[in-house]
């Protein structure tokens, strides 16, 4: 659990403190439990509301993507703190696994470092491609946060850190669009589900059926 402070069981409302909960369950009326998704997204909110406000007061002209890459970095700080300072409520049942959107940002976030810069500079120097070729796909990891701010333009005399800050910042749109196009997908699979169940049980029953008259 991500704070120390007692949690409260939504079913028997009894305190719960740390270490006694044990296999997900309530040590009192022994119902399963898990951290009610609304906790997730009040600390990711307040965290993304935090950074937000950081990065508008730190913002300057001239601020590229070292910049952002610091604002990215001190939002996850604040995801950790507020999940140590804000006790969690709990909800009944266990958490499933689910598609996150942080977890795609950060795969898209290191496939874009390791593949499209590394992987791609590996290639050009065993194949000796031209400068012009490397400026090219330097523009290319600068989109789409380009488009919005200048300064987002990636060149080579740019530093490691503001690299990564544009690959990082470009990710988050890559992810929101994979993330986005995942949902209604979701949605029809559960929509499908109760359909698929009812027919299933509906078979086991003709077996059953046929099994007592036999």
């Amino acid at each position: 659990m991500p704070s120390l402070r007692p949690l409260i069981c939504p079913q028997c409302q009894g305190r719960i403190y740390p270490g006694q909960v044990r296999d997900f369950a309530c040590p009192s009326c022994h119902v399963e439990l898990g951290i009610a998704r609304s906790y997730r997204r009040c600390v990711g909110l307040l965290a993304l509301a935090s950074g937000s406000i950081l990065g508008a007061a730190t913002h300057q002209p001239a601020s590229s993507g070292g910049w952002l890459l610091g604002v990215i970095l001190i939002t996850i700080v604040f995801w950790f703190f507020f999940q140590a300072v804000i006790p969690p409520w709990l909800q009944q049942g266990r958490n499933r696994p689910q598609f996150l959107f942080l977890g795609l940002w950060v795969s898209a976030a290191i496939g874009g470092l390791v593949f499209q810069f590394v992987g791609f500079g590996i290639v050009r120097i065993l194949l000796g491609g031209s400068p012009e070729e490397w400026r090219q796909h330097i523009d290319f990891l600068s989109f789409p946060l380009s488009l919005i701010d200048r300064n987002f333009q990636l060149t080579p005399a740019n530093s490691f850190f503001d690299l990564c800050g544009v690959l990082v910042g470009n990710s988050f749109f890559y992810a929101l669009f994979v993330y986005l196009c995942y949902q209604p997908v979701r949605r029809a699979f559960q929509r499908n589900r109760p359909t698929r169940l009812s027919i299933s049980d509906t078979d086991s029953a003709r077996v059953d059926s046929v099994n007592n008259d036999q």
